[in-house]
């Protein structure tokens, strides 16, 4: 996963992905 401006997109995937593993671990 890269930080840059191009990144950015995949990041919002991946964050959405982390999120819901955080949200599901913390359940």
């Amino acid at each position: 996963m890269g930080t840059s401006d191009d990144g950015r997109a995949n990041i919002t995937d991946g964050a959405k992905v982390a999120a819901v593993r955080a949200l599901l671990d913390r359940a």
